[in-house]
């Protein structure tokens, strides 16, 4: 048995030297490093929630784009129409005297303005005249509205002819078209 003296046997020095030794062991090589990782981590943490929050806000504008896109979809849908390389008039004005007979509408007139040249494109304006019901020139302007071909009704008249139940009808109609290696040919010897 031992006697109490006051004094700590070696056993207990080595003991508590052993327990010192682990301990430094342990914060020196796994605290240490571990805490200097945490602080990396919640560094990069904050960092990519803030990202995240940049890129929510930047991700928040495509569902009101994807609603643009489908509303110009569809106010553009009827533009995918044939663009020709050459103006085909003898075609038009197959298409429109048909329209004419078919709507049996008065008095029809057609006439070739002068060409318009674009960078990219020609129109071609056509000054329509005709009489008849209202209804049946409101199907005439439905038949060039749905033409293959793409054409624009522009400057429409519509005078009602007295003790009748007919109109007069006059508007101007561009049709368009590509210019064609022809024409284009011919510009680029007028260039040099």
């Amino acid at each position: 048995m031992r006697r109490a003296t006051g004094k700590v046997p070696n056993d207990t020095w080595i003991m508590f030297a052993v327990l010192t030794a682990i301990l430094a062991v342990f914060v020196l090589g796994i605290y240490l490093p571990q805490s200097r990782q945490m602080g990396t981590l919640q560094n990069q943490i904050t960092k990519d929630r803030e990202d995240i929050a940049r890129d929510a806000g930047a991700v928040a504008v495509v569902p009101s784009l994807v609603r643009r896109v489908h509303e110009l979809q569809v106010q553009y849908k009827d533009f995918d129409r044939r663009l020709p390389k050459e103006v085909d008039v003898g075609a038009f004005y197959r298409d429109v005297s048909a329209s004419f007979t078919e709507e049996k509408l008065a008095r029809p007139y057609m006439a070739i303005q002068s060409p318009v040249r674009e960078e990219l494109y020609t129109t071609l304006p056509i000054r329509l005249q005709t009489e008849g019901s209202y209804l049946a020139v409101g199907k005439l302007l439905e038949r060039l509205n749905s033409m293959e071909r793409l054409t624009l009704v522009e400057k429409l008249e519509m005078k009602a002819l007295p003790k009748s139940s007919s109109v007069e009808v006059s508007m101007l109609v561009n049709i368009y078209h590509t210019p064609g290696a022809a024409e284009t040919g011919k510009d680029e010897q007028r260039k040099q």
